[in-house]
């Protein structure tokens, strides 16, 4: 075994999840992070009272991230959205969302024949996302759909699984599977954010002698991953190095050609955002909202009786959108869903341009690198990761770049 450490940058949930594996399979890893505190996209910073993530976050339940998770030793801990709380707004007007077939088919909002499709559609998600071609959109694949009416359902489904709304380029094979998770497994929103889980996987590094560095700053790692050089001019020998950052600082990191050329390239996911604290909710029986001709949810991510709410709305951005010029239309679109809710707001954060992930998969994702990056050089981030989304994208990257550094390891020492 080298006595060069694997060199981890970054101390988000991906970095420090591939920590956490390797060093639980005996290597040696050092965890490089330029701020004062981990966590990146996965912080929550308090919002008045309580803790807050930065936007809407939901965790599948046993998808990638769950299990990568689980297998690190942490068991999220948390609460599921009640089904009976769901509503979807359409022209102004509040309607009950379908939870199931059966809702759906009682449902008297849609004509039968929108019913129909939707169901066959719904039940068909995996086999579609096998069957279509790479280079098939989510647009086109909707504008196939035999019912228009069910096609704007299966978009709103869409937008609220995948934080986005560019269905002219995104790939409509991971969009179908991404909806089958959705619809399929539900979703848990973790007990007092995210930064829990980054709490426990920090405890977890350190217990397995992972070495953290907070505020360590990495100004440039070798093309091959052997070497890591240090903000103040100290270099870092490794035995490879994972790159668990955004993709813009991957690609001011490395001079590796394929990296800068997909950061150019690449279609980021992005929201207008509004997080939250209220002491009450004017309506209570509406607890999660999505509009189906406006790219807008919301959602309380605070158990029932719980005093005051975490509440958390979005707007979903088109590619080119600006977020501060739909704010506006985001807080009218709650005053529909959730009338004088201003009035009970304790503290509030807008964030107006939310960046969700950095690279969705698209139509033309020929650039888009593998987790390997280099000779020892790999990725631990959505963007290596091109049939997924989100926390499930990043969290499988750190897995697959795991496996790899193990199979390298084994065949080094055979």
């Amino acid at each position: 075994m080298s006595p060069r450490p694997i060199v981890v940058v970054g101390a988000g949930l991906s970095g420090l999840a591939t920590a956490v594996l390797l060093a639980q399979r005996g290597r040696r890893v050092v965890v490089l992070e330029r701020s004062a505190t981990a966590g990146g996209r996965a912080r929550s910073p308090a919002v008045g009272p309580l803790p807050m993530n930065l936007g809407a976050h939901a965790l599948y339940r046993g998808g990638v991230a769950e299990r990568t998770l689980r297998a690190c030793g942490v068991a999220p801990r948390g609460f599921s959205p009640p089904l009976d709380g769901m509503v979807l707004t359409r022209n102004g007007e509040v309607l009950p969302a379908p939870t199931g077939t059966a809702s759906l088919l009682w449902s008297r909002w849609l004509p039968f024949a929108a019913k129909a499709s939707l169901v066959r559609a719904l039940a068909s998600l995996g086999r579609e996302a096998r069957r279509v071609d790479a280079g098939l959109s989510w647009g086109d694949w909707l504008e196939q759909q035999p019912s228009p009416q069910a096609a704007s359902v299966l978009s709103m489904l869409a937008r609220v699984a995948t934080y986005a709304d560019a269905p002219a380029q995104l790939a409509a094979a991971p969009v179908l599977a991404q909806l089958e998770r959705a619809v399929g497994r539900g979703v848990t929103y973790v007990d007092g954010g995210w930064e829990v889980l980054v709490h426990a996987l920090l405890e977890r590094a350190r217990v397995l002698g992972v070495e953290v560095r907070l505020s360590a700053p990495v100004d440039e790692v070798s093309e091959d991953g052997r070497s890591v050089q240090l903000t103040g001019g100290a270099a870092l020998d490794a035995d490879a190095t994972v790159l668990a950052v955004p993709l813009r600082v991957a690609s001011e990191l490395t001079h590796t050609p394929s990296v800068r050329a997909f950061a150019a390239a690449a279609l980021p996911s992005r929201v207008a955002s509004w997080d939250a604290v209220v002491s009450r909710l004017p309506n209570p029986a509406r607890r999660v909202a999505q509009g189906l001709e406006t790219p807008t949810y919301f959602s309380v991510h605070s158990p029932v009786k719980a005093e005051p709410l975490r509440v958390h709305a979005h707007w979903v951005l088109r590619p080119g959108e600006k977020g501060a010029a739909v704010l506006p239309a985001l807080q009218r679109w709650l005053d529909v869903v959730q009338p004088g809710l201003s009035a009970c707001v304790v503290a509030e954060r807008s964030l107006p341009e939310l960046q969700v992930a950095d690279a969705m998969p698209t139509t033309q994702d020929t650039l888009r690198p593998t987790v390997q990056l280099g000779a020892a050089l790999y990725a631990a981030a959505e963007y290596a990761q091109p049939a997924a989304f989100l926390l499930d994208a990043a969290l499988g990257a750190a897995q697959s770049v795991v496996q790899s550094l193990t199979s390298a390891a084994l065949r080094r020492s055979a």
